[in-house]
């Protein structure tokens, strides 16, 4: 029998495990079960691309709050960890997106110890914000 080929972005995304759990006030959070070093990419997420009339009924349903913005008017949802993880005004972790390859990779913005909830920032606008009824840390002025 043949040996199969494993993509490489697969390995990489099995190199730091991650679990998945309910996080009060939150819903579902997102966590690592061991240290993630600082630029470290954790999570690669397929992304499933939205014409816009499947984003149109998307943002009339519960799904509403777990698109991305891809591109200047598309939408895409996020596989995986993706949808998962919560947003915080100090993140652990941002990510990046590949047009090319239609995925979401995340990677640690610092050193992430273990069973530390990943966060990252959704970047809404404060409107978006408040539409939610997120609270969100206004940063205060120093003078």
């Amino acid at each position: 029998m043949a040996k199969k080929k494993i993509s490489k972005k697969i390995a990489t995304t099995t190199r730091y495990p991650t679990y998945v759990k309910r996080v009060a006030g939150k819903g579902w959070g997102a966590f690592c079960t061991k240290r993630i070093p600082a630029k470290a990419v954790f999570s690669i997420s397929p992304l499933l691309v939205l014409s816009g009339r499947e984003a149109r009924l998307m943002s009339e349903s519960s799904l509403e709050a777990y698109w991305y913005q891809f591109g200047t008017k598309g939408r895409a949802l996020a596989m995986g960890l993706g949808s998962i993880m919560n947003r915080s005004d100090e993140p652990n972790c941002s990510y990046h997106f590949s047009k090319k390859d239609k995925t979401l990779s995340f990677f640690a913005l610092r050193s992430i110890p273990p069973h530390e909830e990943l966060t990252h920032d959704y970047g809404w606008s404060s409107a978006a914000y408040e539409a939610y009824g997120i609270a969100r840390k206004v940063p205060s002025k120093r003078g």
